[in-house]
């Protein structure tokens, strides 16, 4: 299946190349900061304005969902999402607390929450900009947002980080302040990794079709990443997709803790 998965991909990315709406990585940088210096990084004003129209779109009934500030209009529920955290709630028995890390304006939620099967206490931190915009108008939201971790005053019961973790500029840095919070379920979308034995930085370029910005990425090194969740005393839950983005495997999967 990841042959046929691969291929069709490889197709995709030709075509996509042709069109010229590929997403390109390219570049070895010593560092993600080095990588960032060569690039424009996430914080331009027209990316904002153009997330901030996507997202009004959605709340209006306009579209069903946005994702990178390109609007949808059919339903493309994630049901292997909607499984794993209606697992963990019947563990828990009470609702759910998410923190959906670098979630946007509220994606994932908003992607699946009609087929949501109980009332999740859904939380997303993100950059201040997108905070700020939140919370200086009343959208009347049922997602709290937050700038840092030291903001978020309770413990989630599962971190989500969707396509955002490669993205930070120190994800080890936060993936051990979350450790810290005795989290017991870790969930990776859409992840970028290679098998070396180092993590590679790079630049990801978007493609005009959704907004014009290069920002640093990082390719995680897979056995690295996985042996710093083993000292932790976590496993490999479940293993459920791979998909290729300009050659580049990424990885969604989720880990468990075994014990504290």
């Amino acid at each position: 299946m990841d042959k046929v998965n691969f291929l069709f991909q490889r197709l995709k990315d030709k075509i996509n190349f042709l069109l010229k709406r590929n997403i390109r990585i390219y570049g070895n940088y010593k560092s993600f900061e080095e990588a960032l210096k060569n690039s424009q990084g996430y914080s331009d004003e027209l990316i904002l304005k153009k997330k901030i129209n996507s997202f009004l779109s959605v709340l209006k009934g306009h579209a069903a969902y946005e994702q990178d500030t390109l609007l949808f209009f059919k339903e493309n529920y994630d049901n292997d999402l909607l499984d794993y955290l209606n697992d963990i709630q019947k563990k828990i028995q009470r609702n759910l607390i998410v923190l959906d890390f670098g979630g946007s304006f509220g994606t994932l939620y908003f992607k699946n929450y009609k087929k949501f099967n109980h009332t999740y206490d859904w939380n997303i931190i993100e950059q201040e900009n997108i905070v700020n915009y939140i919370n200086e108008n009343n959208f009347n939201l049922k997602i709290n947002f937050f700038k840092n971790l030291n903001d978020l005053k309770k413990t989630p019961d599962v971190v989500i980080f969707s396509g955002s973790i490669q993205y930070l500029p120190n994800p080890y840095e936060i993936l051990e302040q979350l450790i810290k919070k005795n989290i017991t379920n870790f969930l990776f979308l859409k992840t970028s990794f290679h098998y070396g034995k180092d993590n590679i930085f790079s630049i990801q370029k978007v493609p005009k079709n959704i907004y014009q910005a290069t920002y640093p990425i990082t390719i995680f090194s897979y056995v690295k990443f996985i042996d710093f969740f083993k000292s932790n005393n976590f496993k490999m839950n479940k293993f459920r997709k791979k998909i290729y983005i300009d050659g580049i495997d990424h990885l969604s999967f989720s880990l468990l803790r075994t014990k504290y």
